[in-house]
């Protein structure tokens, strides 16, 4: 599971990130790497939700209209809830 600032993080850093790419970037600005900006998107999550989360975020850097949805649906099945399920034993106490 994510934590929400965890997945804040990734849900930002790939809107930043999917602003700045256009088809070509490659050859117009040199040194532009589009796997080093979605490793900076998923560098916040445990490695074990990074092989997941990586084709996610490479998608929507490239077309966020159309795979943007796939991602936050992602982010929000596997983000920690911030109410716990037990708050209403916790607040008893």
């Amino acid at each position: 599971m994510l934590t929400v600032d965890q997945s804040n993080a990734v849900s930002d850093l790939t809107a930043v990130a999917s602003f700045y790419y256009f088809p070509g970037v490659t050859e117009e600005i040199k040194g532009y790497d589009l796997a080093s900006q979605v490793e900076r998107c998923i560098e916040a999550v445990p490695n074990s939700e990074q092989h997941r989360l990586r084709p996610l975020v490479t998608a929507a850097i490239i077309d966020p209209t159309n795979n943007r949805t796939s991602l936050f649906e992602y982010l929000a099945e596997h983000t920690e809830d911030e109410i716990p399920d037990d708050v209403d034993r916790v607040v008893a106490r």
